[in-house]
């Protein structure tokens, strides 16, 4: 709970200083989902790889929200790092926020896939495997078609 309350602090700070970089507005998010995570064994080394998976997935959720909050927060003036300095949104500017997202979130899956690997799961493996593998990925993708940012 405390690392909870002070990394909802640090986003708060974050927002109100409008935080560009997308890397450091996740950073809170991050660390509570790994903080989160790494509770879910006793075991030390699983304990390290959760803290990783966790801090992965925390990041990702929190760029995918961003990305897809995009046009919402431009027009309510909501923050969101993706947008803060762009006084339009053009098709230009989305081009260029969806290769940096889409870089952001394939390093990021990449990464979480890398510790996913060294979890010692013992229920609901294929469920999970899933999830990891295809699902997450498939919801970035399913936002960027609905943008208009991905053809296939």
């Amino acid at each position: 709970a405390d690392v909870v309350s002070e990394q909802m602090k640090k986003q708060s700070l974050l927002e109100k200083e409008n935080c560009k970089s997308i890397d450091r507005a996740s950073e809170p998010t991050a660390i509570m989902l790994s903080v989160i995570a790494s509770c879910l064994s006793d075991n030390q080394e699983q304990k390290s790889v959760l803290k990783r998976f966790g801090y992965l997935l925390g990041r990702y959720i929190y760029i995918v929200d961003a990305y897809d909050d995009i046009e919402k927060d431009f027009r309510s003036g909501g923050f969101n790092p993706l947008v803060i300095g762009n006084s339009t949104i053009n098709d230009l500017d989305m081009s260029e926020i969806n290769a940096k997202v889409t870089d952001s979130v394939n390093f990021t899956l990449g990464a979480l896939a890398d510790s996913y690997v060294h979890l010692k799961i013992k229920k609901f493996k294929p469920i999970l495997d899933n999830i990891v593998y295809l699902g997450l990925k498939n919801i970035f993708y399913e936002i960027q078609t609905r943008k208009g940012e991905k053809d296939d």
